[in-house]
């Protein structure tokens, strides 16, 4: 956690090991931050949002990014599409839960 905010580290990045991606509730990217804590230089999408809130069942968003391909280092835009399929009770491990079903696609 950073302040309110959640942080993750993503150590596949060849571009900024071991760098925290700060984001918000809905899992917008807000920052990333190299493993010393500053501020990092990267073409990660900030802006980025992952979910919208509240999610229901038939709600669509979509997100328009550059990303730096790992494999090539070259920057590519893509066209993110989501869509919240279905309204279910899942079961696993550690209980059952009321789940939302998100459906994602994209194009380049």
């Amino acid at each position: 956690m950073v302040g309110d905010y959640l942080a993750t580290v993503v150590q596949a990045n060849p571009f900024c090991q071991g760098c925290r991606y700060v984001r918000d509730a809905n899992g917008t990217l807000l920052e990333v931050r190299s493993a010393d804590g500053v501020v990092a230089s990267t073409t990660a999408p900030i802006g980025f949002k992952l979910l919208d809130f509240p999610l229901q069942v038939g709600k669509e968003w979509r997100q328009d990014t550059v990303v730096r391909q790992a494999s090539t280092g070259n920057l590519r835009s893509y066209t993110n599409r989501f869509y919240v399929a279905a309204y279910e009770r899942v079961q696993v491990k550690a209980g059952t839960f009321d789940a939302r079903s998100a459906l994602t696609g994209l194009r380049s």
